[in-house]
């Protein structure tokens, strides 16, 4: 079973306090204010009234036992009506920080909208919030935070659970995992420390953040953690990502070379694509894929990553680009964080479909069989450049491109006669969380400005090409093709 819950935190920037407020903390400081209002009242009465006032300030040493002996001898009526308020306002805020939470997955009574302020420039403020979880699973639960509404200028970074230190938080981020058991427990409670940090860009006013918490039963669809063992149903379970839900998105590990997590999510075409490119490889050695981690029928050897440059071979002899596997990487400019300059690696279509040339895949064989990508996942389909209106039913990249863009029944007349329009949901912040890898031809070229991605398909007019779709900030043409010698980027679809 998952649940998931949200949190919004109220910024107040230009306030001139540092003050930490939600509902229920709101309520409670007013409780607070009034109790030291009244003890402020009560020491005065008995001090001025009873000479310890001057007693503490020529006799200190001896306040405790002359205060004990006053407040044992002295209480009459009037204190007694100064003390009832004191108690009520202690017991109501005792039992407010004693409210029950859900079974399942709750905040702190009063804690899904938190008033946090803060002065202008740059300021940091904590905040504090507690969250309640539990589950009857046998094999535990996980518990994770993600943002999912951020605001300019502002940092936000969580501890807590197992999380000791500050962790800063961003939108697309793989969820922060605060917690995770291993056996059916709860209610459990975790308090987390909430960290914001606003620059001298931030104008006074109040700023609106989002956290989105997560609660996943350890075999939930949610919780695998290899790609190789995802599967078909598990994607059909997962809710579609539009662009705005990250709490769609789940991280999968693939294992291969030196282990690294993936952002996979179900986009609006139905299948789960991989939401970075892929980063396989190793800049110090080959690397041996099997059909157990890869999707091949035979092992294959990825070469080693090299950063250099040198002329493309366009010979038919063994060693030229276009039948000998390259990889490229690490590109300039990668930043491997899950970012837009979250880049990968490059590869040429040799490499990518493990070790096809142009004698054992040419123009008339059609789609590669086998990939570089994990076991049960493969390369999209792709296809023809087409504006005539006739779909092209086999070019996944076309087809996903038409359903994110809103085209239900996928590639219609109107989609295909302006197709390039619907470049939105390339970009990082749409569904398909593009970055602008560039590529590879005889040096590194285009990162920041292009994106590029193979598919699995040989053009049918010259072996030298294979399709791909490429991406910018104004245009996609998801139906094109490219040099097969050229290094691009990889996303992977499940089978």
């Amino acid at each position: 079973m998952d649940k998931s819950i949200s949190q919004t935190i109220n910024l107040v920037v230009g306030s001139g306090g540092l003050a930490k407020t939600g509902s229920t903390g709101m309520i409670a400081q007013i409780i607070a204010g009034i109790c030291l209002i009244l003890l402020s009242i009560l020491f005065i009465y008995l001090t001025r009234h009873r000479g310890l006032y001057r007693l503490y300030r020529h006799h200190p040493s001896t306040l405790n036992h002359k205060l004990g002996h006053k407040l044992s001898h002295k209480l009459d009526h009037r204190f007694l009506v100064l003390l009832l308020p004191l108690l009520l306002a202690t017991v109501f805020t005792v039992a407010l920080s004693r409210v029950s939470a859900d079974p399942t997955l709750a905040l702190s009574a009063g804690q899904d909208n938190l008033t946090v302020s803060i002065p202008t420039g740059n300021n940091t403020v904590t905040t504090n919030t507690t969250i309640s979880a539990s589950t009857a699973n046998t094999t535990g639960y996980t518990l994770t935070a993600s943002l999912a509404q951020p605001e300019p200028g502002i940092e936000i970074s969580l501890s807590g659970g197992s999380v000791a230190s500050p962790t800063p938080l961003g939108v697309g981020q793989a969820p922060l995992v605060l917690q995770t058991t291993s056996v059916a427990s709860g209610p459990d409670t975790i308090n987390i420390t909430i960290y914001l940090k606003i620059d001298s860009s931030v104008k006074p006013g109040k700023k609106n953040l989002r956290l989105v918490y997560e609660a996943h039963d350890n075999t939930s669809t949610s919780q695998v953690l290899s790609m190789q063992t995802f599967t078909r149903q598990q994607c059909n379970n997962l809710t579609t990502y539009t662009g705005s839900n990250p709490e769609a998105i789940i991280t999968l590990n693939d294992p291969r070379g030196s282990g690294t997590d993936y952002q996979i999510a179900k986009l609006a075409d139905n299948n789960c694509w991989m939401l970075n490119n892929l980063r396989l490889g190793s800049i110090s050695s080959t690397l041996t894929l099997t059909p157990t981690d890869t999707n091949i029928s035979q092992n294959f050897t990825l070469p080693q990553l090299r950063n250099d440059s040198h002329s493309i071979d366009n010979s038919t002899d063994p060693g030229n680009d276009y039948d000998t596997p390259y990889t490229y990487g690490p590109i300039p400019g990668d930043t491997a964080d899950k970012s837009s300059t979250d880049y990968g690696y490059l590869y040429n279509w040799s490499a990518v479909t493990a070790g096809e040339t142009r004698t054992s895949h040419d123009e008339t064989a059609g789609d590669a069989p086998y990939s570089i990508c994990p076991a049960n996942w493969r390369l999209p389909k792709g296809g023809h450049d087409t504006n005539t209106g006739n779909p092209s039913p086999t070019n996944e990249f076309n087809e996903l491109s038409a359903k994110m863009a809103g085209f239900t029944n996928g590639q219609d007349v109107t989609y295909l006669n302006n197709y390039w329009d619907y470049y939105q949901a390339w970009q990082y912040n749409g569904p398909f969380k593009s970055t602008f890898s560039g590529g590879w031809i005889e040096g590194f070229d285009g990162q920041g400005d292009v994106g590029v991605l193979w598919s699995a398909s040989a053009i049918p007019d010259d072996a030298v090409f294979a399709f791909f779709a490429v991406f910018n900030a104004d245009e996609v043409y998801p139906a094109n093709g490219v040099d097969r010698a050229a290094g691009v980027g990889v996303r992977c679809l499940l089978q």
